[in-house]
């Protein structure tokens, strides 16, 4: 009976609470460079470490 209970929903990939009055984690954006001088920016947590460096993929 579970087994038809479940069929169909997307367990783990849908919220169902609502968006609104939920305040979001506080972050703090970080610049990287890469060595072409392209710019990206990184969102990391308020209380996360921040890795003085970042590995550029685009070659």
């Amino acid at each position: 009976m579970a087994d038809r209970v479940l069929r169909g929903s997307r367990l783990g990939a849908v919220s169902y609470e609502t968006d609104r009055n939920h305040d979001l984690a506080p972050r703090q954006m970080i610049t990287y460079r890469c060595s072409n001088g392209e710019e990206f920016v990184v969102p990391f947590s308020h209380d996360a470490e921040i890795p003085q460096t970042w590995i550029c993929k685009n070659g």
